[in-house]
């Protein structure tokens, strides 16, 4: 999130900390940006009803998310890897 939208994590974030302006101070642009910038990273893809579980959504389940996503797309290798022996 630093590197993405300037915005630099103090001590007391945690897992618990909203994503929005009551927490990190992200707003929607910015919270898209992210999501942007980890779709292109990962090749990861995300919905626009998990979009919108972001937008006011807390840093841990932003976290939980990704790595489902990742898990979605490592799994979806391994699949495709093991079809083509």
């Amino acid at each position: 999130m630093e590197d993405t939208v300037g915005l630099e994590l103090d001590d007391d974030v945690d897992l618990n900390t909203s994503i929005g302006p009551e927490g990190l101070g992200l707003e929607s642009i910015g919270i898209l940006e992210v999501t942007v910038h980890l779709e292109r990273e990962y090749d990861i893809e995300f919905s626009d009803e998990a979009l919108e579980l972001l937008i006011n959504g807390t840093l841990g389940e932003f976290i939980d998310e990704v790595v489902r996503q990742r898990s979605a797309v490592a799994a979806g290798a391994s699949a495709e890897n093991s079809g083509s022996r």
